[in-house]
């Protein structure tokens, strides 16, 4: 619901207080320092093809000490990595994000019985080329073997400068539309804007893809699809 502010005089905010009660449009005086003018919300909204695909890898290993699981996670994490180079990333497209070690333990019975440990070893990967990255992936999952772990895939727009600029530009032409059709209700017409405040700009909103084991047979399909990127921006237009 948008909710727009009137300044009128007095006079003229009496006649149209009754029919204002059941709209979503308030009729007010100026009132001390606060400006009068149309006050009114706008939206923009641009819907963009991603090019970019963030995945989360992780390499998780068993043993009975910490030594030996370290050591297995830190080899197939060590392939992945290979493989993925091989793919054409670069090093800033490869983080490690996290390593877990944690013991693991029997709870059945009376006394809890020490099992072993898991390491977990996280990796954040940054695929430019969205058309391979379900041969990237699934190289990635051969390498890692039966450890690897796929926690998600989301995709954005690295550049969203573009995109937010559209945004703003029909957000603004949106709140213009509504401030003249209210103004033309009201009997005046509105003027400039007075006042511009940006209420919020949203990025392209990612789509999240998970999955536990890895894959065989054909590629895996990794479609993009569209994402959309909003901006909402609050105006006062000056009374004429």
């Amino acid at each position: 619901m948008n909710r727009a502010i009137l300044s009128l005089p007095l006079l003229a905010l009496l006649a149209l207080s009754l029919a204002a009660c059941s709209t979503d449009t308030i009729v007010a005086t100026t009132n001390g320092d606060q400006p009068g003018g149309i006050t009114v919300d706008g939206i923009g909204e641009v819907h963009v093809t991603p090019d970019t695909a963030y995945v989360t890898l992780g390499v998780q290993s068993r043993a009975d000490t910490v030594a030996e699981a370290r050591e297995q996670a830190a080899g197939r994490a060590s392939r992945v990595i290979d493989v993925l180079r091989d793919h054409g990333l670069e090093d800033r497209d490869i983080q490690t994000s996290s390593i877990l070690i944690v013991p693991r333990y029997d709870y059945s019975g009376r006394e809890a019985r020490l099992l072993g440990y898991e390491v977990t070893n996280m990796l954040a990967v940054t695929i430019r080329d969205i058309d391979s990255a379900g041969e990237t992936l699934d190289a990635a999952v051969e390498a890692g073997g039966d450890d690897i772990r796929v926690h998600g895939i989301r995709f954005d727009v690295e550049d969203r400068d573009q995109a937010l600029a559209q945004a703003r530009e029909r957000a603004m032409e949106d709140a213009r539309s509504r401030a003249e059709q209210l103004a033309q209700h009201a009997g005046v017409s509105a003027g400039p804007a007075i006042a511009i405040t940006e209420t919020r700009s949203d990025p392209p909103q990612p789509v999240t893809f998970r999955a536990e084991a890895a894959f065989d047979g054909a590629t895996t399909p990794i479609e993009a699809g569209t994402t959309a990127v909003k901006v909402e921006v609050r105006v006062i237009y000056a009374i004429n």
